[in-house]
């Protein structure tokens, strides 16, 4: 008997907008997701595990996802992203240590996607659906939050470039929403500067 794999379909394929102002909004490149979880006091395990220290503010940040990225965000809880070809050896080292510290390591790669905002009135745009205030959100910074009443990840990683992540179910939404709120900006930059819409 054969087996066969059904490919796993990308749901923000072809999702691409590139606005007069330049300001971009498409996927984010793709890489692993995994949930950390332990304890105050097993903190400084894990970091030796990870090679750097988990930040501990709720909201800090440090790396990227193509090397490690990771975000704290909440009281013992952390998101890693990182490369594909990183997978199998980050979590054979956290299966080392299983006996020594208790902790949870899940992959949840499978449920969400990224969405990278960045351009001028990038934050102007987010904005307009978000509850909260990012104008003084400082580079290397995360937290939860709501786009348009659907739950996302918002890490800001320079003044004007963000990335969103979004479960799979909710990205096509989210991407959409995003185009939608960027033509209307652009719409209105139009008619303040006195042309046609």
């Amino acid at each position: 008997m054969t087996s066969s794999t059904i490919p796993m379909l990308d749901p923000l394929d072809g999702f691409q907008y590139e606005g007069p102002s330049g300001l971009i909004i498409c996927p984010s490149p793709d890489h692993a997701r995994f949930s950390l979880q332990c304890s105050d006091k097993n903190r400084a395990a894990a970091s030796r595990i990870l090679g750097r220290p988990l930040p501990e503010s709720v909201s800090a940040m440090w790396g990227d996802p193509f090397d490690l990225e990771c975000l704290c965000l909440g009281p013992g809880e952390w998101q890693l992203c990182l490369p594909e070809e990183q997978v199998s050896d980050l979590k054979k080292r956290f299966d080392r240590a299983r006996s020594d510290f208790p902790h949870s390591l899940v992959d949840i790669s499978h449920r969400q996607a990224g969405v990278r905002i960045e351009g001028p009135g990038a934050a102007l745009c987010l904005q307009s659906g978000c509850p909260l205030d990012l104008e003084n959100r400082p580079d290397g910074w995360c937290t939860r939050t709501l786009l348009s009443r659907v739950p996302i990840t918002l890490i800001r990683t320079a003044p004007d470039r963000f990335r969103i992540e979004v479960s799979l179910s909710q990205a096509p939404f989210v991407m959409e929403w995003l185009v939608a709120a960027a033509r209307q900006q652009d719409a209105i930059a139009r008619l303040e500067a006195g042309g046609e819409t």
